[in-house]
Parts: structure tokens; C-alpha cells; sequence
């Protein structure tokens, strides 16, 4: 049975419960909304590319006359846009119409694809996929400075397993924070596979953080209107990753971290340790090359934390390069090198408050 919808304004975009996006009046606004949030803000995947291209040239064609017939009856009550198509344009064509629909649903991190080369910043195949250099971090307060990181110089080569532990303030979770693109530093350089991070764009910070590295926050960092399983999906909905190999990753990592019965839930109804495990499922659903935890078993039991572990070590031996802050000792022994961190300065061994 049909669902009956209510009449939207031209640009919106709808979709029913397990059907495809359906837009309305493309031609007569600059950006898509998806469920009332911009596009161009939130940097949402339409999955445009999974839409039947028989299908989707119909929809965009109605939606055209849509808007045609909008400011035909705009023009008649006198009402004029410089926006209006002219009446001696005629239909528009197909395929140039389907183009234009195709690259106005791409996330805003998408949008320069395609051009030329130059645009983007070169890679240097002969750096570390994690190359820090003299960086240091301070946050400025009202009359003051707050030194996170001084200094901090390391080479972390691909598919190594690091660990970095020091005591609570020592700016772990700042350089975490830095090495995922979160933040940048106050002073010195950082490169990522190969590329010089200062010289990267914001789409290009976001194109990395969605499709190289994993983070599993130590505040979790989910989103409460999401259920589990949609918590654990968004980042591969970004990337525009088909539904039915959406599901089939999203289901394999629920049951890798034993939280298959809770997927219809929301994080509020989850203790931390649950909530720990979404977070974790949600970074190696999408099977980074880089995985970065700070303080991955911080609200787990000792047995989940043990498990944690051993999944850790497998998503390594697999080619995963791992980073991670730690208090824990077990993590510290299990990685295969370990940077120690102190009043944010790097130092030669693990102080013995730790």
C-alpha cells in the first residue's frame, strides 16, 4: 500500500522505509537536505550511486517538471526568481540531468574528486605512514597557556604496534587527537601516509578520517537519536558503501564484539562498557589502515578487555597499523613498541608514577 506523504517544499529529499531516495525540484535549489540537515554541512552520502539508473532519470525528469510548473505559477501571480527556467528551454536533457543530480548528492568531502591532480596535495612514498616532527600543542585560556605536547618528534612505520602511556594530563589524548586529524599542532609538522597534513584541506581531512583511519574515543562519542546498529553503519554510509554490504559489515562486527541482541538500541539504555564496544565495532567496521584507541578497555571488565585485546592483535597481524593510550600494562606488553609520554615531552622510559 502506498504511503501517503505530505507535500514538500522542491528540493527535499524523501525516502520511504527500504526504498531508494526520491528527490523533488532539483534543478530549483543549489544543495540537497536530507532529513532537514544540509548536505554541504553534514557531508551525508545519498548513495546516488546505488540507485537504478532507469529509475533515477524518470524521478529526476518529474522533479523538473515539478519545478517548472512552481514558477509557472510563481510568474503568473507575478512572482519572478532569476532562477526560473526559461519556457523556450524546452525538457531538459537526460543525461546532463542526471549528471547534475549525480554531483549535487556527493558529501561535501566528495565534491573535488574528479578535477585535476594538481589540486590535491602530493604524497611522499618514502615517509612512515605516521611522521611527527617538533610538534608541540598549546591551548590559550583567558591570561594563560596550557602546553599539552613540547617537542614531540617519532616515526611510526605501517603496520607497527605502538603504544604511548604516561600519567592522566600527560597529553596522550592531545597527540591521539592530532594524529587523527582532530586537531592540528600549535608549532611543527605532521605527515600522514606521506602527505603533509598543514597542506590538506578540510574535505581532505575529513576524505581521510572517514576512509584511512579508525578512532575508538575514549568518550565514545556516539549519537543518541542512532540506534547501535546505525551508530556502527553512519561511517559506511558516508563513504557511499551499498546497503546490503552495509548490513553484512555492521552485523559481523556487532557479533565480534558480542552485541548482536543490542542493535536495535539506543547508547542511552547501554552501560559504558556496551557503549565502549559500539564504539569499537564502529571503527573496524570500516576496516581502516590505521587504528587509533585512547584507552580502549578503560570501561570494560577484565574478560571484554582480554577479548579487546586479542581482537587488537588480529586486526595487526591482518596489516592494520595500531596506536594506542593506555594505562593498562597488558596493553602496554602486547604492542610491540612503546613511546612514554611526560608533562607532554617525549622521554627514553615509562615514569614510575604510570
Amino acid at each position: 500500500m502506498a504511503t501517503r506523504m505530505r507535500e514538500r517544499s522542491p528540493g527535499h529529499v524523501a525516502r520511504a522505509r527500504d526504498e531508494p531516495f526520491v528527490v523533488a525540484g532539483v534543478a530549483s535549489v543549489p544543495a540537497i537536505r536530507v532529513g532537514g540537515v544540509e548536505e554541504g554541512d553534514a557531508g551525508i552520502e545519498c548513495g546516488v550511486q546505488h540507485l537504478d539508473r532507469a529509475r533515477l532519470v524518470p524521478i529526476a525528469l518529474r522533479g523538473e517538471a515539478h519545478a517548472a510548473h512552481a514558477n509557472q505559477r510563481r510568474r503568473h501571480h507575478g512572482v519572478s526568481s532569476a532562477s526560473d527556467p526559461s519556457p523556450a528551454q524546452g525538457v531538459p536533457d537526460p543525461e546532463r540531468l542526471l549528471l547534475r543530480l549525480t554531483l549535487s548528492m556527493r558529501p561535501w568531502w566528495r565534491k573535488g574528486e574528479g578535477g585535476s591532480a594538481g589540486g590535491q596535495t602530493a604524497a611522499d612514498p618514502s615517509l612512515p605512514v605516521i611522521r611527527l616532527e617538533q610538534v608541540s600543542k598549546i591551548f590559550k585560556g583567558d591570561g594563560d597557556e596550557t602546553q599539552a605536547l613540547a617537542d614531540i618528534t617519532v616515526d611510526i612505520a605501517r603496520g607497527e604496534y605502538v603504544s604511548v602511556s604516561g600519567p592522566s594530563g600527560c597529553g596522550k589524548s592531545t597527540l591521539l587527537a592530532i594524529l587523527a586529524l582532530l586537531d592540528t599542532p600549535s608549532t611543527g609538522r605532521y605527515w600522514l601516509n606521506g602527505r603533509a597534513t598543514d597542506r590538506l584541506s578540510p574535505a581532505e581531512k575529513a576524505r581521510v578520517r572517514n576512509l584511512d583511519v579508525g578512532l575508538i574515543f575514549q568518550s565514545f562519542n556516539l549519537i543518541a537519536d542512532m540506534t547501535v546498529s546505525e551508530n556502527v553503519e553512519y561511517p559506511l554510509t558516508l563513504r557511499g558503501v551499498a546497503a546490503a554490504e552495509r548490513k553484512a559489515r555492521v552485523d559481523a562486527a556487532l557479533e565480534r564484539v558480542g552485541l548482536t541482541g543490542r542493535a536495535k538500541q539506543r547508547p542511552g539504555s547501554l552501560s559504558g562498557g556496551h557503549q565502549q564496544l559500539v564504539a569499537v565495532a564502529r571503527a573496524i567496521t570500516g576496516r581502516p589502515a590505521i587504528l587509533l584507541a585512547d584507552e580502549p578497555s578503560g570501561n570494560l571488565d577484565s574478560k571484554s578487555g582480554e577479548a579487546l585485546m586479542q581482537m587488537f592483535g588480529e586486526l595487526h597481524a591482518g596489516g592494520a597499523t595500531v596506536c594506542l593510550a593506555t594505562h593498562d600494562p597488558r596493553w602496554v606488553a602486547q604492542a610491540q613498541r612503546h613511546l612514554h609520554l611526560f608533562d607532554g615531552r617525549m622521554v627514553d622510559h615509562a615514569p614510575s608514577d604510570v
